[in-house]
């Protein structure tokens, strides 16, 4: 275990680094440290924001699920409102067509009863009328 690379690594970096303190032997803080503990940090952020991400995902799915479901409630409610806005509408033209057919077809059916009615009552004159005329040409008074 000793021979591992990471210790051998150590190893090698702190007999290098002991030309600056040769009193003390083992690795110290140079700007080669400074730059390999910054990285180092920087990936352990990066990783941690990785797994947060990742469990995070984990909890979302109930709640995306239910996003997705709003979503689609709330589109099925504007197709839904949009059907029942063609209906109405068509409903209402049909209604105007037949209440303008029933009116045109009422008074045209009153016209004929009036013209009816007028020959009737010119009819019923117009006897009249003759009847006299020949209750007269019959009276000899």
């Amino acid at each position: 275990m000793i021979m591992h690379h990471e210790f051998l690594l150590a190893f090698y970096l702190g007999y290098i680094e002991t030309r600056h303190f040769t009193w003390l032997i083992g690795p110290k803080f140079t700007i080669f440290y400074n730059v390999y503990t910054r990285y180092e940090t920087q990936q352990l952020c990066l990783q941690w924001a990785d797994v947060v991400e990742e469990q995070q995902a984990i909890h979302l799915i109930h709640t995306k699920e239910q996003l997705e479901y709003v979503r689609l409630n709330k589109e099925y409610d504007f197709v839904k409102k949009r059907a029942l806005v063609n209906f109405l509408s068509n409903s209402r033209a049909e209604l105007e067509h037949h209440f303008h057919s029933r009116a045109q077809s009422m008074l045209s059916s009153i016209e004929r009863y009036e013209q009816t009615n007028l020959k009737n009552l010119l009819n019923s004159i117009g006897k009249g009328a003759l009847e006299k005329v020949t209750a007269a040409l019959k009276d000899p008074s």
